[in-house]
Formats: structure tokens, C-alpha cells, sequence
């Protein structure tokens, strides 16, 4: 078992993550909590995962355990023979969260199901579920928003370079460029 799922890269493994959980994780360690380990297997067996007992805004150890005592429940009552090292999970360390989501992505290759799977739905039902989604969408929002600003100042710049450009070749700088250089600064979008 433990053969090519140990030489899947932590890059590949957060955009697997991301794409069946429809989250945006950006380290292994964000998947301590074992809320994403919950859907992943409730991806694989839809409504066998009590998604509604599953919490998505534990921030302690102790609330990491019990989203572990959910998942090995439904381990036991699938079938999978796995021992999930809870204790080595919940401190959040870099290596032991890489191995297990490893080995679940392994296990998630080789039992995937092709029918139809909401991640983002699924999670609601989740404690803190909605509360996880509204915070995951706002900080897209202000990326966009960030995205936008950062679009705009640079047009500024290259339209000040522009005009420093045109100063430098014709050798003079009268009061008028000044102006033209202060406005571009001080205009609004």
C-alpha cells in the first residue's frame, strides 16, 4: 500500500485537495483538523460521513480529535483497514499530515466514484461549515478587490514613466509636465 502514494508531491496533493473539497488550502498542515480528511472520504462514499457532526472551524487539538473519532468510525463501519495516527495528526506537524493525506489520496485513486459530488454543499451541513464557505468566498472577493488596485497603480506608473520618458528627450521640463505628472498621480480610476 505504501509504494507510489508516498511519491505524490505536496503541490499536487493541495491541488488534489482543493479540487475534490473545493477549498483553497495552501499548506499540508491546514488539513490537522481532519475536516478535509471527512470529506474526502465522504467524496468517495457520499452520506456515510455524518458531515453535519464534522467541524470546520476547530482551531484546538482537542476539537481536531473529534473530527478523527468521526472518520475512524466510518473507517470501521467501511471497512478500511487503516490506523489513523490521531495523536501525530492534531499537533499539525508538516510530515505526519503529508504521509496520511498520501496515503488518503492513494486510497481515493484507487476507490474514486464519477457520479456527482458538491463539496461546498456537503460542507455546510458541517459545524461552522457555512461560517468556513463565507470566509473561503470572502477572501477571494479581496483578492479580487487587491487584483484590481494593484491593475490600476501600475497603469499610474507606466503613465508616469511614460512621461518622464518624454521629459528626458526633449530636454526640458517646464511647469507643464509637472502638471501632467501630478495628475496622473492624483487621478481616480
Amino acid at each position: 500500500m505504501r509504494g507510489n502514494a508516498y511519491f505524490v508531491g505536496r503541490k499536487e496533493l493541495l491541488e488534489w485537495l482543493n479540487t475534490v473539497c473545493g477549498t483553497e488550502l495552501t499548506s499540508v498542515e491546514q488539513t490537522c483538523s481532519g475536516a478535509v480528511a471527512c470529506q474526502v472520504l465522504d467524496a468517495l462514499y457520499p452520506g456515510k460521513v455524518p458531515m453535519n457532526k464534522v467541524g470546520w472551524t476547530v482551531v484546538h487539538d482537542y476539537e481536531f480529535v473529534q473530527n478523527y473519532k468521526l472518520l475512524q468510525k466510518c473507517f470501521f463501519v467501511l471497512k478500511i483497514d487503516k490506523q489513523i495516527p490521531v495523536d501525530r495528526l492534531v499537533r499539525g506537524k508538516y510530515q505526519d499530515n503529508l504521509e496520511f493525506m498520501q496515503w488518503l489520496k492513494a486510497f481515493y485513486d484507487r476507490h474514486e466514484q464519477h457520479g456527482p459530488y458538491d463539496p461546498i454543499a456537503r460542507r455546510e451541513k458541517g459545524k461552522g461549515g457555512a461560517q468556513y464557505n463565507s470566509k473561503l468566498y470572502g477572501s477571494a472577493a479581496m483578492l479580487g478587490i487587491v487584483k484590481k488596485d494593484r491593475d490600476f497603480y501600475y497603469t499610474k506608473m507606466e503613465a508616469i514613466e511614460k512621461l518622464i520618458h518624454e521629459i528626458e528627450l526633449s530636454d526640458t521640463a517646464d511647469e507643464e509636465t509637472a502638471t501632467s505628472i501630478l495628475e496622473v498621480l492624483y487621478a481616480a480610476e
